[in-house]
């Protein structure tokens, strides 16, 4: 078996970085800090029990019924609001739009990481749920509808009245591609695999209809831990419409968005007695700053106090008083699923589905109808019973002589100064207890070879890879083909258009090249595995293929209750995306973002979402407090 050396290679250099942002916060005073307000918790519970924690506490019943909400006053720690400005320096501010569903990637998350916007939940730094916009919840008997009992008391900004339940249905039922179809919001597909119409019971309280139960529900869509809805005023779209409310941002968050200008900044105005928390800054921007090396001088010269840079220039930043705030980490990831469109039908409703990128011409891609070939053995089975006919072992011979030749370590040490781990499943972490040994793929170019001979591909082929957009992104590609390109003769031609550009190819499913993929090692196993390669999330991007066994298992662990059952389809997952090599992970990447500790506070109430980059690089800003 395969001895996982390397998994320890990567704790002593962070060790040594932790231990640095530790003595740069001793040389920067070393006094000791106010112990931080404890977090409001959920706790299981039978009968209603008083909890004195810091603000409403969520309390569930069970998951079936309801939960219950406690109001407890505690005095508050002693902080100050709405003092001083703080600059944050990250790589993008996002796309201004406030139309929500004309919400593009970049737009849709992004209104409630800057603290603008709000979500129906709140999580706290334990991943507790807690009442934001929504008090409670409420399932039905049959889990067929969702309802949510809003506050009475949360004015939208800039005049424009108190939020009612139909500022959520109208929110909910335009960004969701089942309610509509126009939608292009980031988060459409999500919304559209779950939910159908949402709908006003009172002024306070919104049914969702359930297409399709999540029992992730409702941390998964209506908090910011993952992707989420930021509610905006149906108010502001009756009065200018859907073009017209496109530079119209109005929220409800603990700050007035005042500028959100394309490519340049954000500029924010705390909210005085604000109905969550009232910002300890009196505003805040955020500034668009591409290039790392400025970004390291904006922090080092005064002109940033928040900002984020790769792994091997944190050091640097906290021998000047610079301090770290772990977040969640990424995964870089590779996907052969341009072309791979291989489901039949629509998971959500049986409908046919039409492929134009299914293409079983590029030598990653097989035809699973061809002569020989059992497509329900193959594609609807965690590992196929029977032989795989020879165009699909030969497209899986392609892709796993391509997975075993990417240099992992080499990639993490030279990209990211040996702070990243190498991986190998998506959605996994080699150091999760579901990981396995067998699912380790040893860096063998040799190998690889002799897979690509016996596939047919002797002298390599060519392909096209979408790199994504930037320099560091055009490394990371260059980095996981290099052996392709130097010892296996594959001539790569690399794709670097903006986001906004390919993805209506991921939305109607016509893209087929590879392409270097992201995804986050905080993803727990036991939500459902496969994402954007299946077609639950039809309506939305599907850029990693249509898989039928990823439709199959994500549909199962969505209805599924029991956390161990749920864990068990994610390891049939894990299993067969071993054996096919759909997309294999490349490194996990360890986050910081980096605050300047001589001038500013940071103690985070809110979790940080699981979402990364951008914006998210400021999130909670409410938090931050100048000295």
């Amino acid at each position: 078996m395969f001895d996982i050396k390397f998994r320890r290679s990567a704790l002593i250099p962070l060790a040594l970085l932790l231990s640095l942002a530790a003595l740069a916060a001793t040389a920067c005073g070393g006094e000791s800090a106010a112990a931080p307000a404890t977090a409001p918790t959920a706790e299981t519970i039978v009968q209603t029990v008083i909890v004195e924690k810091d603000g409403p506490v969520v309390v569930v019943t069970s998951v079936s019924e309801t939960t219950k909400i406690v109001e407890v006053t505690v005095a508050p720690a002693s902080r100050k609001t709405l003092n001083g400005t703080v600059v944050v320096a990250t790589n993008t501010v996002g796309v201004p739009v406030g139309t929500p569903e004309l919400c593009v990637p970049g737009c849709g998350n992004e209104k409630y990481l800057m603290g603008a916007w709000d979500t129906l939940f709140r999580a706290s730094p334990d991943g507790t749920l807690n009442p934001n916009l929504a008090e409670s919840w409420k399932l039905a008997s049959d889990n067929s509808s969702i309802t949510f009992k809003m506050r009475s008391d949360v004015e939208f900004h800039k005049g424009w009245g108190l939020l009612t339940a139909e500022d959520v249905v109208w929110t909910l039922n335009s960004i969701n591609g089942a309610t509509n179809p126009d939608s292009i919001h980031d988060n459409v597909g999500d919304f559209a695999a779950n939910y159908g119409l949402a709908a006003a019971v009172d002024d306070v309280t919104v049914e969702v209809e359930i297409t399709n139960f999540d029992s992730r529900t409702p941390r998964y869509l209506f908090s910011e831990f993952w992707q989420g809805m930021a509610i905006s005023s149906k108010a502001v779209f009756d009065e200018f419409g859907k073009e017209g409310m496109r530079d119209k941002f109005i929220g409800t968050g603990p700050f007035v968005l005042d500028e959100w200008v394309d490519d340049s900044h954000i500029s924010l105005i705390g909210v005085s007695d604000h109905w969550y928390k009232t910002p300890g800054v009196a505003t805040a921007r955020i500034l668009e700053v591409p290039e790392e090396a400025t970004r390291i001088a904006m922090f080092e010269t005064g002109q940033a106090d928040i900002t984020r840079v790769n792994l091997p220039n944190l050091p640097k930043l906290l021998l000047i008083g610079g301090k770290v705030r772990p977040v969640v980490g990424s995964q870089k990831t590779f996907s052969f699923g341009g072309g791979n469109y291989l489901e039949k039908t629509r998971a959500s409703n049986g409908d046919p589905l039409d492929s134009p990128g299914f293409n079983p011409d590029l030598p990653w891609v097989g035809d699973p109808n061809a002569a020989g070939c059992d497509y329900d053995d193959m594609l609807l089975n965690s590992l196929p019973l029977k032989p795989v006919c020879e165009s699909m072992e030969n497209a899986r011979l392609v892709r796993a002589a391509l997975t075993m030749s990417i240099d992992r370590e080499g990639i993490a040490e030279a990209i990211y100064g040996g702070l990243a781990t190498p991986s190998f499943m998506t959605h996994l972490s080699t150091e999760h207890p579901l990981m396995k040994d067998e699912w380790v793929i040893p860096y063998d170019v040799e190998k690889a070879k002799e897979l690509l001979i016996q596939a047919g591909y002797p002298d390599g082929f060519d392909m096209e890879m979408y790199a994504g957009v930037g320099a560091s992104a055009l490394e990371l590609a260059t980095a996981v083909s290099a052996a392709w390109q130097s010892e296996l003769g594959i001539n790569l031609t690399f794709d670097q258009q903006a986001y906004s550009a390919i993805r209506p190819s991921f939305v109607d499913r016509s893209f087929q090249k590879t392409i270097v993929g992201g995804w986050t090692t905080a993803w727990p196993p036991d939500w459902p595995q496969g994402r954007e390669d299946n077609s639950w999330f039809f309506g939305g991007t599907q850029k990693y293929g249509n898989l039928p066994f990823s439709a199959l298992t994500y549909g199962k662990m969505l209805s599924e209750a029991d956390t161990v059952k749920r864990e068990e389809t994610a390891v049939a997952w894990y299993e067969h995306e071993n054996f096919w090599h759909w997309q294999p992970g490349v490194v996990d990447v360890p986050t910081f973002d980096v605050y300047n500790a001589d001038r500013i506070d940071w103690d985070p109430q809110r979790a940080t979402s699981i979402w990364w980059g951008g914006v998210a690089t400021a999130m909670p800003l409410e938090d931050v407090q100048v000295k």
